[in-house]
């Protein structure tokens, strides 16, 4: 009877929802809910508060998702206050989790790398690498591995050029 226990329009939504299973005037008696209350409420419209927080929430989420969930209530309740709405951070707060609102944190940026130390840099190899096998596949080639093995091994200060002649002077033998 947890969840039960503290609001009548709880029960009475749970006996709504479950009436085509069950005798109404049974679940009533379980549930301990007068049948008269269980349908004054069906009938009764909605009042003004209920209506006013249903716009309410219907605000939240939208400012929530358009902020890519990263609003939380003080952040909301500024949106609000600027379109000129009268609320409290405390309401919204509470509107937030009652519908499972949570906004995502978001990792600040951490450098890892050091750039300004005086150790040598080392070229990217890696991009000539796939360079020279993209050649390799392009061309059809299979044989000369050796060859191509000892211009990927090369430790140049410019790799590149030194790259480059041997492509060409490569890709010229082939011809």
């Amino acid at each position: 009877m947890g969840i039960f226990a503290k609001k009548p329009e709880v029960i009475y939504h749970f006996i709504q929802q479950h009436q085509h299973e069950f005798r109404v005037a049974k679940m009533c008696d379980v549930l301990s809910v007068s049948k008269r209350g269980y349908y004054d409420w069906k009938k009764r419209s909605k009042s003004k508060q209920k209506i006013r927080k249903e716009k309410l929430t219907a605000q939240i989420k939208r400012e929530y998702l358009e902020s890519r969930k990263t609003y939380g209530s003080p952040k909301i309740t500024k949106q609000h206050h600027k379109q000129g709405l009268n609320v409290s951070q405390k309401t919204v707060t509470r509107i937030m989790k009652e519908n499972n609102i949570r906004l995502k944190t978001v990792k600040k940026y951490k450098a890892t790398t050091n750039s300004k130390h005086p150790l040598p840099i080392y070229p990217n190899l890696l991009f000539y690498n796939s360079f020279i096998l993209s050649l390799l596949i392009k061309d059809n080639i299979y044989s000369n591995y050796s060859y191509l093995f000892q211009i990927i091994g090369a430790n140049q200060k410019d790799p590149s050029k030194h790259l480059r002649k041997y492509i060409f002077s490569w890709r010229s033998r082939l011809s």
